[in-house]
């Protein structure tokens, strides 16, 4: 079985256990197959919270209970996708909103319960976003060779950032503690940002926005005579290579999955690296996407950024009836 196995610190640490599995018919360690599903399970194991909690024996649980304590499927195969993909942030502001994802990332510390979310944010004084790629939903739970970074470790990360931007922690889907992940984070180039909760909305807008000078500026009255007549329901920022039309028709994609219905105002804010200007044919290709729907009333403001990851950028404040 050694040599099979190659069972190397830390797999090594969990002989006694694999060797009574083995003993009892749990595992097959005579096939190129159970070998494999053995050696994916300790992956796992030995790169989680999992690895501290089970003893050489796994507390003498069967293989079945183990497997399903740290949710792997062994019975997947390795998902294998072309890329590139795009990755939607969602700024996390309450254990309601975190616990939608419990069901893809089960492992997850902070999904656990409200008292555990409390501990990661801090009491509401961290910042957490979930980094969630375009096809997060269809990946199994199958550790890949570059695991914890495989596909399915890298489609869903949490970070947690302190009060005074420190990063507090970057978890992958495979739930181990991991900042190297932070030079991937920056190095993604298409990005969606959904934030719904309305004090962290509203200083993104005068960030970004109102104290920022352009073709068309917009200031904070703008805002504000919108926000006393109508219900700031949520912002979606997407950064990408796309043309504005297709930033545009991403936004209200987005806005659509999140089930927000009755619009009646939106803020289109547009923004362009200085050294890459606005043309005429974008902005007259852009403005039909909204004149479908006259009831929305539409305020647009183009200003240059130099905080964009590409060349345009589409930031939506989205309003609904009162």
């Amino acid at each position: 079985m050694k040599d099979k196995l190659n069972l190397n610190y830390p797999y090594s640490t969990f002989y006694p256990g694999l060797l009574r599995w083995s003993r009892d018919g749990e595992i097959d360690l005579d096939t190129e197959k159970g070998v494999a599903r053995v050696v994916a399970l300790l992956k796992v194991i030995c790169n989680s919270p999992a690895f501290d909690f089970y003893d050489g024996d796994f507390n003498g649980q069967s293989f079945e209970s183990v497997k399903s304590s740290v949710n792997i499927d062994l019975d997947a195969d390795e998902y294998h996708s072309d890329g590139p993909h795009r990755y939607r942030i969602e700024r996390i502001t309450s254990f309601v909103q975190a616990r939608k994802y419990r069901k893809y990332a089960p492992e997850w510390c902070i999904l656990e319960s409200e008292v555990a979310y409390d501990g990661h944010s801090d009491y509401g004084k961290n910042r957490i976003d979930f980094y969630i790629r375009d096809d997060m939903e269809k990946i199994p739970a199958f550790p890949g060779k570059d695991f914890p970074h495989d596909e399915y470790g890298l489609s869903l990360i949490a970070v947690i950032t302190g009060p005074d931007s420190e990063i507090v922690s970057v978890t992958p889907r495979w739930n181990c503690e991991d900042e190297k992940l932070l030079d991937f984070l920056k190095n993604i180039k298409d990005t969606i940002r959904i934030t719904t909760d309305k004090q962290k909305i509203e200083s993104d807008y005068f960030t970004n926005v109102a104290q920022t000078r352009g073709l068309i500026n917009l200031d904070m009255d703008d805002f504000h005579r919108l926000s006393d007549n109508h219900n700031l329901a949520m912002e979606v920022v997407v950064d990408s290579a796309g043309t504005l039309s297709d930033q545009i028709e991403t936004a209200l994609a987005a806005i659509r999955k999140q089930g927000i219905a009755n619009i009646t105002a939106v803020i289109l804010s547009i923004s362009y690296k200085p050294s890459f200007p606005l043309i005429a044919s974008e902005l007259k290709d852009s403005s039909t996407l909204f004149d479908r729907n006259l009831a929305v009333k539409i305020l647009r403001g183009i200003q240059m950024s130099n905080n964009i990851i590409n060349n345009r950028s589409v930031s939506l404040f989205v309003f609904v009836g009162k």
